[in-house]
């Protein structure tokens, strides 16, 4: 997996991540609509770290 970065299309990674998140309790579930858990949200934040999105403060969930 050393030097693949460049397979991932950083686009749709934030955009699944976005989706999966919990706007109202927080977390990030494995799939939009699912229920979130620790696992799955510690993947979707080290994941998004990756494609180098910077959320901003007027962000809107």
């Amino acid at each position: 997996m050393i030097d693949s970065v460049h397979w991932i299309d950083k686009n749709k990674l934030t955009k699944f991540i976005l989706n999966c998140q919990d706007c109202e309790d927080g977390g990030i579930s494995d799939r939009p609509d699912n229920v979130v858990d620790v696992y799955n949200t510690y993947f979707g934040v080290a994941g998004n770290n990756n494609t180098e999105f910077i959320l901003c403060s007027n962000y809107k969930c």
